[in-house]
């Protein structure tokens, strides 16, 4: 019964031509409520089934105070704009591990939400390095360099590799479009040749020195990226941590695995640590509750976020 008197309403929504301020009327809502059970009720019983599956172009600002435009229809975006926020566990460890003064490197950029984050913390004596190889995300990500007037990023337009030449990139789906990669998963159209440089070759002179962190999201080209860096770890400062996406089924579809991955990383002085990436709206309505990176010894069975750290600790 309940079923059917959501999908009446769900119907009668489609049929109102102008939703934008009703959606708009609800994020707002959301964003302002304090008390997480309100949250939660405004949530699950008004914004998850009647609107948050409608696609809505938006502009909002984050918790941290960027200003950030997209559609809903995108995963990710969605997010920004229901909960100003997104992978609460990475962005709080960036916010507690970035200094002024230090180098992010952004690898796999998407639209810039790490990217306008970390440049607030590294300041105007910081850089941020925004690598990002789809150009019509990269295009999105200027536009939000501009619209925030960021002077501090340096923002490429490059696919991260182990040598430098072209390679195919794939559009990811429309409901994830920061998913495209050099690996066809989706079957997606080839959206472009783009130029591809190992990492040490797209650092200036002396940002690898000031790197502090490296943030790698390249949806299964992570094995390319690492082994690119193989030879330049010394490049970097001597505390330098490295956070990678690794996939599992994509490594293996290249003959490779999360432990060649290790491999490498234990060779030169590392040690790993988990950090729990829950996707789940529970997650965003509760923020403040947050995981540290933890070290890990087990098998990576299933994609996960891993952090290279020389600390040698339970617990980063």
């Amino acid at each position: 019964m309940k079923e059917n008197v959501t999908g009446r309403i769900k119907q009668a929504l489609k049929n109102y031509v102008r939703l934008g301020p009703l959606i708009t009327l609800a994020q707002l809502c959301l964003a302002h409520m304090t008390n997480i059970r309100c949250r939660m009720f405004c949530w699950h019983l008004v914004i998850r089934p009647f609107f948050s599956w409608v696609p809505h172009k938006f502009t909002t600002k984050t918790q941290f105070g960027a200003i950030m435009s997209g559609n809903t229809k995108d995963l990710i975006q969605r997010y920004i704009y229901y909960f100003g926020l997104w992978e609460p566990n990475l962005t709080y460890f960036l916010s507690r591990r970035l200094e002024a003064g230090d180098v992010f490197v952004d690898v796999g950029s998407n639209i810039g939400y790490f990217t306008l984050l970390a440049s607030r913390f590294v300041g105007q004596n910081g850089k941020v390095i925004a690598i990002e190889a789809s150009p019509r995300i990269f295009a999105k990500l200027k536009e939000h360099l501009s619209r925030n007037n960021i002077t501090n990023v340096r923002a490429v337009n490059v696919a991260v590799s182990d040598q430098p030449g072209s390679l195919a990139l794939f559009s990811g789906p429309p409901d994830n479009i920061g998913r495209a990669s050099i690996l066809n998963d989706f079957e997606g159209m080839q959206e472009c040749e783009i130029a591809a440089l190992p990492l040490h070759q797209i650092l200036l002179n002396g940002e690898a020195k000031r790197t502090r962190i490296i943030k790698i999201d390249v949806e299964g080209a992570e094995w390319m990226v690492v082994k690119g860096m193989v030879d330049h770890f010394g490049d970097y400062h001597d505390n330098v941590e490295i956070i990678i996406e690794i996939s599992p089924d994509k490594l293996k579809r290249q003959g490779k695995t999360p432990e060649d991955i290790f491999a490498i990383f234990k060779r030169a002085g590392f040690n790993a640590f988990s950090l729990e990436n829950d996707y789940s709206p529970k997650q965003y309505i509760t923020c403040g509750q947050y995981s540290n990176p933890r070290r890990f010894t087990g098998l990576v069975m299933t994609d996960m976020d891993l952090v290279f750290s020389k600390r040698d600790t339970d617990m980063l």
